[in-house]
C-alpha cells in the first residue's frame, strides 16, 4: 500500500478537506474514516487512523482518511497545549461546517470510486456525522445514502453531566445535544450492516447514550459491543497505551477484516 494525499474544497479556515487514501491493487471495498472533534487524521506514524487504514488495506479494503478544514494544521507544535491548539485551529467553526466537510468528503469518494461497496466509519462526533450522512440528514433531502456498512465508535447522543463544559469549545458550542435528529437518521438507513462500539472506560458518553444510537439503526444486521477496558478514543486499555481496543473492534467486523 502507498498513501496518496489529495485536497477538496472545505467550509472553514483554510477551506480544505484532506483525503489520505491507501492505494492498493484490486480493492474489494472502500472505507471512509471520520475523526473525532478537534482531531487529526493522516498517514503520519503513530496516527490512529493510519493504523486502521493499514489493517484495512491488508484485508483488501481501500482506506480513505478524512481530515476536516481548520485554520492551522500544525498540531505537533502544540504537544503540551491541547486547548490552545483547539482554539487556534477551530475558533469560529460550527458543527454544520464540520458535518458539511464530512459530507463533501463522502461525495468525493463516491464520485471517485462509484463501484466499490463503501463503509462509513466514524469516531465520537465523526461517528455522529457518519450517521447523519447515511440517514440523509446531511444532504438536506432526507434521502438515505446506499452504503455497504456503518461503524460508530464512541458515539452517543448525550455526554456525562460532568462534561458539559466541552460545549463551550469551537464546533461543540453549536452542536445540538439530544437524540431526535440522530434517531431520525438511524431510522432512515439503507445500509447492509452496522456495528456500534463503546469503550467500557469511556468518560465522554455513557453506556445508555451509545445504546440509544444503536437501537435507532434500521438495519437487520447490526450489533453493539462494549470493549472491556477501552477509553473513549480506543487508544488506551485500562489507562495505558494499547493496540488491544482497536484489535477487538477489528475482530468484530468480519465484513472488512475477513483475514483477522
Amino acid at each position: 500500500m502507498r498513501w496518496r494525499k489529495s485536497a477538496i474544497d472545505g467550509t472553514f479556515g483554510d477551506k480544505t478537506v484532506l483525503l489520505t487514501t491507501g492505494v492498493i491493487d484490486r480493492p474489494r471495498k472502500a472505507a471512509l474514516l471520520f475523526h473525532g472533534v478537534h482531531s487529526s487524521s493522516g498517514s503520519d506514524p503513530g496516527n490512529k487512523y493510519a493504523r486502521i487504514g493499514a489493517a484495512l488495506a491488508e484485508n483488501g479494503v481501500m482506506p480513505i482518511l478524512c481530515e476536516t478544514s481548520r485554520r492551522v494544521r500544525n498540531r505537533h507544535d502544540y504537544t503540551d497545549r491541547p486547548l490552545e491548539w483547539i482554539i487556534d485551529a477551530f475558533r469560529g467553526k460550527t458543527y454544520l461546517n464540520e458535518l458539511e466537510d464530512c459530507y463533501l468528503a463522502y461525495l468525493a469518494v463516491k464520485a471517485i470510486y462509484p463501484l466499490l461497496p463503501l463503509t462509513l466509519w466514524g469516531f465520537s462526533l465523526g461517528g455522529l456525522s457518519a450517521l447523519l450522512i447515511a440517514g440523509g440528514a446531511a444532504s438536506g433531502t432526507n434521502q438515505p445514502e446506499k452504503l455497504d456498512g456503518l461503524i460508530l465508535c464512541g458515539s452517543g447522543d448525550k455526554v456525562f453531566a460532568e462534561n458539559k463544559d466541552i460545549f463551550k469549545l469551537p464546533i461543540l458550542s453549536t452542536a445540538q445535544e439530544g437524540s431526535e435528529q440522530l434517531t431520525a437518521a438511524g431510522n432512515n438507513l439503507r445500509v447492509n450492516w452496522a456495528r456500534v462500539f463503546r469503550g467500557s472506560e469511556d468518560t465522554t458518553f455513557p453506556h445508555d447514550a451509545c445504546v440509544r444510537v444503536y437501537e435507532s439503526l434500521s438495519t437487520a444486521d447490526k450489533a453493539f459491543y462494549e470493549v472491556p477496558g477501552s477509553d473513549h478514543s480506543f487508544r488506551l486499555l485500562h489507562g495505558s497505551p494499547s493496540h488491544v481496543p482497536l484489535e477487538e473492534v477489528f475482530k468484530r467486523v468480519p465484513q472488512l477484516f475477513a483475514l483477522v
